[in-house]
């Protein structure tokens, strides 16, 4: 069961978890946009089963969970704005009321085994705390976002500890692909290459890392699979690509773009306010475990921008 199925992530775990032949099912919480659709329209070449179940309503969740009686459980569920875009209560409501209310729902299900449960965390619970951010780092988020993200992840770490799932949070870098609004850097960079726009940036010399969203799908599927049989760590940092300086990202997105009106002025724009020059999750422990990404940045950069280009009007 993917929970968040119309979500950016979400949706990209169900298809991948449809195309792999597992029984998949997608459940979301409200009407979707016509964006959303549209979107989900453009993407979904394999069907994926969806369920809407009001949002708050505890005992239609269950009841749900207790009719598919999920192996595993993706929870892709939290908000999308950032940083100050949103309050403190619409934050801790997206990221932790939620996940309070699907641990209610698994209880009231009673399901016939203990599902393993994945929920998708965020590097921004690390905030001010100094690297390598291990899976042992105390976490010292500066804003809304990153609290209220920590906080959904204590919180479904202690029912793993009361024994109601089997729970790993993971901690993913940056996230782009297919179907993702633009309104984080990368696909706003792309929307912007195709139209010939000039972007002004910062010097771009923060490193950071990035996985494409369809790498990320499937290292949640190997990683839901093998929670069924396994007794893997609370908490996990997932492999990603290699780091690269923010410059370099932008210029890889004009290459493949192609466009010669398109262009990038770095050093036109300060850096944000405290923002750090290194930020990424350390992935030794997951390695370890043999996880591993497949393919490269370029192949799933030239994958997302291949989208974008078909589908330039549902951002005009």
């Amino acid at each position: 069961m993917v929970v968040g199925g119309y979500g950016f992530i979400g949706s990209a775990v169900a298809r991948a978890a449809s195309a792999a032949g597992v029984e998949v099912q997608s459940v979301h919480f409200h009407q979707p946009s016509d964006l959303q659709r549209r979107v989900a329209e453009s993407l979904d070449t394999n069907p994926v089963h969806r369920v809407e179940v009001p949002p708050h309503e505890v005992e239609r969740l269950a009841h749900a969970l207790a009719v598919f009686s999920p192996n595993a459980i993706v929870s892709a569920v939290g908000s999308v704005a950032r940083r100050h875009t949103l309050g403190w209560s619409e934050h801790v409501a997206s990221n932790t009321g939620f996940l309070a209310e699907l641990i209610d729902a698994v209880v009231l299900a009673k399901l016939p085994e203990m599902p393993s449960l994945i929920v998708i965390g965020s590097q921004l619970e690390f905030g001010d705390a100094a690297m390598p951010w291990t899976e042992d780092t105390i976490g010292s988020p500066s804003d809304a976002y990153g609290a209220s993200k920590l906080a959904g992840t204590n919180l479904v770490v202690a029912a793993r500890s009361a024994g109601i799932v089997r729970t790993t949070v993971v901690r993913v870098p940056i996230v782009f692909g297919s179907g993702q609004a633009p309104q984080m850097l990368i696909p706003q960079l792309i929307v912007a290459a195709l139209r010939g726009e000039r972007v002004e940036m910062s010097e771009g010399t923060q490193l950071r890392r990035t996985i494409g969203s369809t790498n990320l799908a499937g290292l949640l599927l190997e990683l839901a699979d093998r929670a069924t049989a396994e007794d893997l760590p609370a908490l996990l940092n997932l492999p990603a690509f290699a780091e690269m300086p923010v410059r370099e990202i932008g210029s890889l997105i004009l290459r493949l773009v192609g466009n010669p009106s398109a262009s990038l002025v770095f050093g036109a724009r300060p850096m944000r306010p405290g923002e750090a020059l290194r930020e990424w999750p350390d992935d030794e422990l997951a390695k370890q475990l043999g996880f591993r990404i497949d393919g490269d940045v370029e192949t799933a950069m030239k994958t997302t921008i291949g989208w974008y280009r078909s589908n330039a009007s549902l951002f005009s």
